[in-house]
């Protein structure tokens, strides 16, 4: 009877802790049903690892690999991903199969390996790009209809992503230069590479498990495309601007800024214009998105109560809580942009100007 000894390389240890992580991760979004572009990632990472190590570890490396395919199912499993994430309208099973085909068709081919990398890294490259302006017009038709639109940026998403590209320019720069490279090379750029994305999918269980508030509050996309569509309207600056001081006024008078999370439809039902009118005499006449604008009448806010002499012992998030922002780097940031400095600047600011103030001289 021969039994066979298995050495097993650092990338091999590395391969079989991003599995068990991988399937770690896929057991605790398993139940989220706004994660499940996370579990499909997850068990991506899990079974490719899996198959990397045995066709790594085996002692007869002529047998077929089915590994290079998965290079091709990246990129949509990523796109799947983003679109779930901002919950956009549901693929059918036919359209998913069909950014399958590729994987599928490519299963005889497999031992050209430099060849489907190759054509991976362009496919790769396409569905980041097509995920990144998914996630650009969430966020431009968000800033349209929500007041706490910056709270629910996914910066981080695209951060992601660029991670993901850069993948790929490197894979794409490692197959050019694949004849060239001495094989301890290879292996430790592989290695990198590897290490790279097991820190990226630590990541993600990370956002999963420990910050579901970002993603369960997310207005559903397709709501707010359908809004976005209805406002395409002639301009007339005149009524524009007509419009625009009647929705300030009613927004002032009733304080509805100060509501966190209020919408464009709610602005619409409290001064009874159309939806669609409230947002075009909004970016019309003011040149401001919904967001821009609801934030700006906060930020006047929160300057009134610091110069208050009797509001000037507040807490500053206090008064900005109170202002309407459900956000402490929302508000910050929102805050330097507008006025030129901090909150705590502007307060000592204020406080100077008080005391510095001219009395009248006595008769």
């Amino acid at each position: 009877m021969f039994s066979q000894i298995i050495q097993l390389q650092p990338v091999n240890v590395l391969q079989i802790v991003f599995t068990t992580v991988a399937l770690l991760g896929a057991i605790l979004v398993w139940k989220m049903d706004r994660y499940r572009g996370f579990l499909l990632l997850f068990i991506y990472y899990a079974i490719l690892m899996m198959l990397n190590l045995y066709e790594e570890t085996r002692s007869n490396r002529e047998i077929y690999i089915i590994t290079p395919i998965f290079t091709l199912i990246k990129g949509p499993i990523v796109y799947f991903l983003v679109r779930s994430l901002i919950n956009e309208k549901p693929i059918t099973s036919k359209l998913k199969l069909l950014h399958l085909t590729p994987a599928i068709l490519a299963l005889p081919f497999t031992k050209n390996v430099q060849l489907l990398i190759l054509i991976a890294t362009f496919s790769q490259i396409a569905y980041l790009i097509a995920s990144l302006v998914l996630v650009k017009r969430y966020h431009s038709v968000s800033m349209a209809v929500r007041s706490d639109a910056l709270s629910l940026k996914l910066d981080w998403v695209n951060k992601i992503i660029y991670v993901f590209l850069l993948f790929a320019l490197i894979d794409l720069s490692r197959l050019n230069l694949q004849p060239f490279n001495a094989f301890e090379i290879k292996a430790v750029w592989y290695f990198i590479d590897l290490l790279v994305a097991f820190f990226l999918v630590c990541f993600l269980i990370i956002k999963a498990t420990h910050k579901p508030e970002l993603f369960n509050d997310m207005v559903p996309y397709e709501n707010l495309e359908i809004r976005y569509r209805e406002y395409n309207v002639q301009p007339d600056l005149r009524l524009a601007k007509q419009i625009f001081a009647d929705i300030k006024k009613v927004v002032l008078e009733k304080g509805l800024y100060k509501q966190p999370r209020l919408s464009l439809i709610e602005v619409a039902n409290e001064t009874g214009f159309k939806l669609k009118d409230v947002s075009w005499s909004i970016n019309f006449a003011s040149g401001y998105n919904f967001c821009e604008f609801i934030n700006d009448m906060r930020i006047d806010e929160v300057k009134k109560q610091i110069a208050q002499q009797e509001e000037s012992q507040k807490n500053i998030l206090e008064i900005a809580f109170d202002s309407g922002f459900n956000s402490k780097s929302v508000f910050y940031n929102t805050f330097k942009s507008t006025v030129g400095m901090t909150p705590s600047q502007y307060r000592k600011s204020q406080k100077n100007s008080i005391h510095t103030e001219p009395t009248s001289p006595l008769n």
